[in-house]
């Protein structure tokens, strides 16, 4: 059995399978460092453009763009966007994973701590599809 699809079979146990399709066509995975522009580059999974305004697109809205734009709605206390580490402290403690499509499908909390961090040499740790 490929990467993708182990991956795939073990996200489905866990959290059910809504993502599924962002393991489509990945074989394998590669275990890489992401700079804060690459995190900022990644696209955010389509269920956390309910928080946004209408012209972030479903598919296309980036990471940076989502982390820094306004919630149109209160946001709920557990949301990894209500919390805030205001630069202090970062933990690269396991390593995030970036489906087909270039989508960022676990690991927000970590890169949102990435992106509050004062440290801008900070990385994260990323499992992405070998192309």
């Amino acid at each position: 059995m490929d990467e993708g699809n182990l991956l795939a079979l073990n996200f489905n146990e866990v959290r059910g399978g809504y993502f599924n399709r962002f393991f489509a066509g990945v074989i394998a995975f590669k275990l890489v460092r992401l700079s804060r522009a690459k995190v900022g580059a990644l696209h955010i999974i389509p269920y956390f453009n309910q928080w946004l305004e209408p012209e972030h697109v479903v598919g296309r809205t980036t990471f940076k763009d989502w982390i820094e734009a306004k919630p149109l709605k209160r946001l709920p206390a557990d949301h990894v966007l209500a919390t805030n580490s205001n630069g202090s402290h970062y933990a690269d403690d396991h390593p995030a994973t970036v489906g087909d499509g270039r989508v960022l499908i676990d690991g927000y909390h970590r890169a949102v701590r990435l992106w509050q961090t004062d440290d801008l040499t900070a990385t994260l740790a990323a499992y992405v599809p070998v192309p």
